[in-house]
């Protein structure tokens, strides 16, 4: 990287399913180029729209709300298949979980 160039900055969430995007950028020789913050969706979303963030993973309806968004070619968080069930638990380990089928066209 020249060093005048400033470093982009992601916004990024740790779920298990943005690993494979970030893996890279967290381990790879990549990881030196850019400064990665972690929060919630509404947080990637939130620091895209006041320029706190140069890339962001954000829920697809937060793109439509944030003008001069450009989405990223190739690149998505998404299942070759339909998803089936989810795992929900919580901090305390994982004493409970729910499973569930996504109907799609139906309420939760």
């Amino acid at each position: 990287m020249n060093r005048f160039m400033r470093r982009l900055r992601i916004s990024a969430i740790s779920y298990l399913n943005t690993a494979p995007l970030m893996w890279d950028f967290e381990h790879g020789d990549a990881a030196r180029d850019f400064d990665i913050s972690y929060t919630l969706p509404s947080g990637c979303a939130r620091a895209l729209a006041e320029g706190a963030s140069d890339i962001g993973i954000i829920p697809a309806a937060a793109y439509a709300q944030i003008p001069g968004l450009q989405i990223l070619p190739d690149v998505a968080i998404a299942s070759r298949r339909a998803v089936r069930s989810k795992i929900v638990s919580r901090s305390a380990g994982l004493s409970w979980a729910v499973s569930s089928r996504y109907r799609p066209h139906t309420s939760p």
